[in-house]
């Protein structure tokens, strides 16, 4: 599981990488980047709901499996 923090800076660093390395269009470039940076904290949020509905999911098949 990725943190948010560092799905953020991974963002930033996209960004950089497209703004400055790739593409010499600033305003074609800079809304690739913050796209980029949306889209892996988009994923790292939907990852770690993920995560955390399976572990809930565990604790009530617990409850039901101990109170049988």
């Amino acid at each position: 599981m990725l943190p948010k923090s560092m799905a953020q800076l991974t963002g930033v660093v996209v960004c950089g990488i497209v703004v400055f390395g790739t593409d010499l269009d600033v305003t074609y470039a800079m809304p690739l980047g913050i796209l980029s940076g949306a889209l892996a904290v988009f994923f790292v949020s939907v990852a770690e709901s993920r995560d955390l509905v399976r572990s809930r999911v565990r604790q009530i098949n617990r409850r039901r499996a101990g109170s049988n």
